[in-house]
């Protein structure tokens, strides 16, 4: 049976705009939001979010072609990152925020692992800019975007 929370959401893209306040006033307006990871499943869709052109948005185009392909790819990311973290930025000086990051296992090929966090530290296991706010997202990122990693680290 659906609770009325899903049922207001089934309802939601269909009802007037004052109905939509009603039902915002009601549940919260968050409730009605689309998922992050729901409007970025590619490259172009974190520049969209961005409000980037993503055919401008890679700018290693005069580096030998194995590190073209490395930098274009982590350009990808930080873009990518940056849109699915909506504003969130990682605070190194805040020892209890959690930071996320993906983790990849190469032994016999390259694929996702697992999200793993990091603690602020006198080192670091991720550069800033691929962290994530959640364990969730960093999932997601490191699956839906598994092989613009897979350029990233390797050659």
């Amino acid at each position: 049976m659906a609770t009325e929370l899903e049922k207001a959401k089934a309802a939601y893209p269909k009802a007037s705009a004052p109905q939509k306040k009603v039902l915002e006033d009601v549940f919260g307006k968050s409730a009605f939001a689309p998922k992050i990871t729901d409007q970025v499943k590619t490259f172009e869709d974190a520049c969209n979010v961005l409000g980037i052109d993503s055919k401008k948005a890679l700018p290693y185009t005069k580096a030998t072609t194995t590190d073209q392909k490395g930098l274009n790819a982590a350009a990808k990311l930080f873009i990518i990152a940056r849109a699915l973290n909506q504003g969130w930025k990682p605070n190194w000086n805040d020892g209890g925020e959690y930071k996320w990051y993906p983790w990849f296992k190469m032994k016999s090929g390259f694929c996702f692992s697992l999200a793993g966090t990091a603690y602020v530290d006198t080192h670091s296991a991720v550069g800033s800019r691929l962290c994530f706010k959640t364990g969730e997202l960093a999932n997601y990122a490191g699956k839906q975007f598994e092989s613009i990693y897979n350029d990233y680290l390797t050659l």
